[in-house]
């Protein structure tokens, strides 16, 4: 009698995986993996990935890590399709295709969590720039009183250079704004 079981349990799996649900699918498909029948095996693991896919699908942009795990199991659920029949070519392509979804889902999320924390990581930035900021305006203050001492040394040296001038007995010479004002203005 007991025999029947698993087979009950795939056509319901089947009828569950038809009406789109996934999850009852899968439980069923998973409970006909204890037949003792090699191809109801070998389909029990086959249905389970594909409802696992599905399952996984429902869940990729809500919670994308649900739906990994979903993925990794439908791509255990193909390898063992595939160890009970190694020709069953779509478990392969199956299997093929659920790895290349999942490695892209993997890699989404990456960069989503790298963006998040480039994104923590500029808040923080700008902390840091804020800071800075502050930072340079008190070196722009230093810059400041150093100019004055620039300029107090400017001073001595132009006293300096008056007093050299007055020795070699020349006046100081014009500067060039003196000398346009001796010129003439047009018109004159």
């Amino acid at each position: 009698g007991d025999k029947p079981t698993p087979h009950l349990d795939f056509n319901m799996g089947a009828a569950a995986y038809k009406a789109g649900q996934y999850g009852d699918a899968a439980g069923a498909f998973a409970r006909a993996l204890g037949s003792d029948d090699p191809k109801l095996q070998e389909q029990g693991f086959y249905n389970l990935g594909n409802a696992q896919f599905r399952l996984g699908e429902q869940t990729k942009e809500s919670k994308p890590q649900q739906t990994m795990q979903a993925w990794q199991q439908a791509l255990d659920a193909y390898e063992s399709a595939l160890k009970v029949d190694p020709k069953d070519e779509d478990a392969r392509y199956n299997r093929d295709f659920v790895k290349h979804a999942l490695e892209e889902l993997q890699k989404q999320q990456q960069q989503k969590q790298d963006q998040k924390d480039k994104q923590d990581q500029q808040q923080d930035d700008k902390k840091d720039d804020q800071q800075q900021q502050q930072d340079e305006k008190k070196q722009d203050q230093q810059h400041g009183d150093d100019q004055k001492q620039q300029q107090q040394q400017n001073d001595q040296k132009k006293d300096e250079q008056d007093k050299q001038d007055k020795q070699q007995g020349g006046e100081p010479q014009p500067t060039p704004d003196q000398q346009q004002k001796q010129q003439p203005k047009d018109g004159s």
